[in-house]
């Protein structure tokens, strides 16, 4: 693929990211959180500046795709507290 290979370069990807529901405390020590998201409305564009390969890659992988897909994702994070700080 040539570095100039990309989706959204023109028309980025824009995501209206929601919680799927409530955060969740998995350790208090340490800290570590939970949770869910989600966004079912987004649209993604074509694929531009792949070479010949443009047409095969926006067939295979369904692209332009009109509003309407689905993006789901489980995060966790972890933090220090100030008191915690070296």
């Amino acid at each position: 693929m040539p570095r100039t290979c990309a989706i959204g370069t023109g028309e980025p990807v824009d995501f209206q990211v929601k919680r799927s529901g409530p955060s969740k405390w998995v350790s208090q020590d340490p800290p570590v959180i939970e949770f869910s998201a989600y966004d079912d409305t987004f649209s993604a564009p074509a694929p531009e500046h792949c070479g010949p390969l443009t047409g095969f890659l926006g067939r295979r992988l369904g692209l332009p795709a009109a509003t309407g897909n689905l993006l789901s994702y489980d995060a966790s994070y972890t933090f220090r507290t100030y008191d915690r700080l070296p």
